[in-house]
């Protein structure tokens, strides 16, 4: 049983404007706007292009990846508490074509999927299955995937925190609630537990279990500029998982240039 490469990802949010966007589906930067709804659109159509760019890149160079998990929030839905006025595509069913080709491009031997909020991918229905089915994914509301004898405790949501000193106690808790349901032998008792949601890395283990918070590829919006305050970050996780269950990790965190917020000057 040879090494394998694990990829991880989250919160693609397709169909919102900063979400990851395929080049079919991306604005067209506009030379010399004037009108402020089309200057706030350019900084959306650069952000879309630089962090696909970034995206396909990153994946290039990881080479090949054997295992592909993505830990839902694959669409933005059709936002109805804004109306929709800021989605980049309203309709879900190409928002599903969107995050399929994302996913397509990491061309992964074997890929999984996590259920995501219902206001983004449906509360009525599971958009995120038509994705599955078009990548040919195994997917599940909170799954544990043994890769090389280490088992990953793969869930959608999160606990949030404002604090920087206490976004540890939201992970911490879903390792312990493991420990726990293990001991009633109820769970699988997990070595890798990821999970997403909150769009921003943080990590937290000891020498028997490692608990990770995947960053999401959606940078931040209309409702997050007006409304939050803490740091978003926009990246993925990487593992490489020996046959004799030893592991490395690393992130990969997008920089992107039109990030950086500017100053105005009266």
């Amino acid at each position: 049983m040879p090494s394998k490469k694990v990829v991880v990802i989250s919160d693609t949010h397709c169909g919102a404007p900063c979400g990851l966007t395929p080049p079919d589906w991306q604005w067209s930067f506009v030379k010399s706007a004037k009108d402020d709804y089309i200057v706030r659109r350019n900084k959306y159509a650069r952000i879309q292009s630089e962090m696909w760019n970034w995206y396909t890149k990153t994946l290039k160079d990881l080479g090949e990846i054997d295992v592909l998990i993505h830990l839902g929030d694959a669409i933005d839905g059709n936002n109805s508490k804004m109306g929709g006025v800021e989605n980049l595509v309203v309709d879900r069913n190409q928002q599903c074509d969107m995050a399929a080709t994302c996913i397509k491009v990491a061309k992964a031997d074997k890929k999984f999927m996590i259920f995501g909020t219902g206001y983004h991918t449906g509360n009525n229905e599971d958009y995120e299955e038509l994705i599955a089915k078009d990548v040919n994914a195994d997917i599940g509301s909170h799954s544990w995937i043994k890769i090389n004898n280490k088992i990953f405790d793969c869930k959608h949501k999160l606990g949030n925190s404002s604090m920087p000193y206490t976004r540890g106690t939201a992970i911490s808790k879903e390792k312990l609630w493991n420990n726990i349901w293990a001991e009633k032998e109820l769970q699988p008792k997990s070595d890798i537990l990821l999970r997403g949601h909150v769009h921003y890395d943080y990590f937290t283990g000891s020498s028997d279990f490692l608990a990770v918070v995947c960053p999401g590829l959606e940078w931040t919006n209309r409702y997050g500029a007006r409304n939050c305050t803490s740091l978003v970050t926009v990246g993925l996780v990487v593992f490489d998982v020996e046959e004799d269950g030893n592991y490395s990790w690393e992130y990969k965190i997008a920089k992107l240039p039109s990030q950086k917020a500017k100053v105005v000057f009266g």
